[in-house]
């Protein structure tokens, strides 16, 4: 059985400040966590909200950017030994 997934309830004050702070910030990362509790206050599931996220152009990009060479590779990753 999954994990239950947090269910964020916003009364409008609550929404409108959430907002507010999402439009007002500067930061990607943290306008992305704003955008995320909004998303899931509005009845998204986690899943819906990581297409929606990956939906706007240049975010798979700046990921790549951001993210470790092995990481983006699969180097990380252990490698297959066959039996």
């Amino acid at each position: 059985m999954p994990p239950p997934t947090l269910q964020v309830s916003l009364d409008q004050v609550a929404q409108a400040e959430m907002e507010r702070r999402y439009h007002a910030t500067r930061d990607a990362q943290t306008r992305t966590r704003y955008q995320m509790v909004l998303l899931n206050a509005q009845g998204h599931t986690p899943p819906q909200i990581a297409l929606e996220l990956t939906r706007f152009p240049g975010h798979l990009e700046s990921w790549q950017q951001g993210c470790p060479r092995e990481v983006r590779d699969g180097t990380h990753l252990p490698r297959r030994v066959p039996p």
